[in-house]
């Protein structure tokens, strides 16, 4: 066995899923900080399984090059030295965070030295006729990971499919994935959110300070207004109006400081806040413990869409086509990117057990036996529901597809 190897426990493989989006979890009391090696398996089964968060010390950031480099010795955001590794004119997207555009915030892209510029002018009298500029979900892994390595990813956020799926496709010219980092001043914030995909998040503050409010499962119900839609800022007043409303929500308050790094579970709602000027890494991700969310999620999404242009609907390939082509638009996935992703993470795990000689390998880790039939486990799940979709949408060379994986997988479970 590999000696980075991340392993499960086996009697955890067949243990029913749970789709976190559907069950509230107010019962969930507490926000524990972790300052020790908590083994691989205990994190699994504690939190991943369970879609609890947690907060890791900086133990786990300690040895990262960004740490060293990425701060000053004074202890502030060293963006000299990004200037001195990448193309200065290459563009990064930076959000405004004095502008509302629907429930986020307006975005714009500008060339690395013209946010570098407002840098060093902004952050010197954080002056309120200025605006306050979020450089948010930068490339900075894609774009330059063959020159500098800034981290490794921790043990504990390896099973990462989605950017397992894509760092290795090949049905694509596109090159993308969900590692990003983020820079903000003192005072920059990110409206109250979900994550992308029902996915999991990982953040690891490496220089500066964060506040995070967090609500369980549930408790975002309580912030919506009467046509369904999410408060844009917790601690607005219209926020308060809500509660007063639909009942006060239950809320964790924490603050991350350097070196730490925040787990955020799937369809915990949160708002962050820099207390201070910041750096931080960020990576979406899933895995088979939340790809039931991830699945009824998109489906969910498909039902918007095809309810928005209901009145072009018609029997034609043309009507499906279209809605899942703006499903893929506007939610940045759709039924087909779906079907390619679990294909490939499948046909790795099947390969995987097959071959000795086939390891796969996230970063510093690599996947174990108990863990690849797990995650088969998991995909020959979700896949039962998906053929049906794929039938109900008459999309019959994907029918085909799933039908081809469920037998590959029926195969794996009769040896």
């Amino acid at each position: 066995m590999y000696k980075n190897t991340n392993e499960i426990n086996f009697d955890i493989i067949n243990k029913e899923p749970v789709n976190h989006l559907q069950n509230d979890q107010t019962q969930y009391v507490d926000f524990p900080r972790i300052s020790h090696d908590l083994d691989y398996s205990e994190f699994f089964e504690k939190f991943l399984f369970q879609n609890l968060p947690v907060i890791f010390s900086n133990q786990i950031t300690s040895k990262w090059e960004s740490v060293k480099d990425w701060s000053t010795t004074e202890g502030f955001p060293n963006l000299t030295f990004f200037e001195s590794i990448i193309d200065q004119e290459s563009l990064v997207p930076v959000s405004d965070c004095n502008k509302k555009f629907f429930n986020s915030q307006e975005c714009s892209e500008e060339s690395f030295a013209s946010y570098s510029q407002y840098w060093q002018g902004y952050t010197q009298l954080y002056s309120e006729t200025e605006p306050c500029k979020y450089l948010k979900d930068w490339h900075f892994h894609r774009d330059n990971k063959h020159s500098y390595s800034a981290y490794r990813t921790p043990k504990y956020f390896c099973s990462d499919w989605l950017n397992e799926w894509w760092e290795n496709r090949t049905d694509s010219e596109e090159k993308s994935d969900y590692r990003f980092v983020y820079i903000g001043p003192k005072g920059s914030w990110t409206p109250f959110h979900t994550d992308v995909f029902g996915s999991y998040s990982w953040s690891a503050n490496i220089v500066g300070k964060k506040k995070w409010i967090f609500y369980p499962p549930g408790e975002e119900k309580k912030l919506k207004d009467n046509l369904g839609n999410l408060v844009y800022d917790v601690e607005s007043e219209e926020a308060d109006q809500l509660e007063v409303k639909n009942r006060s929500a239950v809320k964790f308050e924490i603050i991350q400081n350097a070196g730490e790094v925040v787990f955020v579970p799937s369809g915990w709602h949160h708002q962050v806040t820099n207390l201070e000027d910041t750096i931080s890494i960020n990576h979406n991700w899933f895995n088979g413990c939340n790809i039931v969310s991830v699945y009824y999620l998109l489906k969910e999404e498909l039902r918007k869409v095809e309810k928005e242009i209901f009145d072009c609907k018609d029997d034609s390939e043309a009507w499906t086509k279209m809605c899942q082509n703006l499903l893929g638009a506007s939610y940045g996935m759709n039924f087909l990117d779906f079907l390619s992703l679990l294909t490939f993470i499948l046909e790795r795990r099947l390969r995987m057990l097959e071959d000795e000689a086939f390891t796969i390998q996230f970063d510093d880790y690599c996947l174990g036996v108990n863990h690849a039939k797990f995650d088969i486990f998991r995909i020959n799940l979700v896949l039962q529901h998906l053929v049906q979709d794929f039938v109900q949408l008459k999309m019959m060379d994907q029918v085909e597809k799933c039908e081809h994986l469920l037998e590959e997988c029926k195969i794996h479970f009769d040896k």
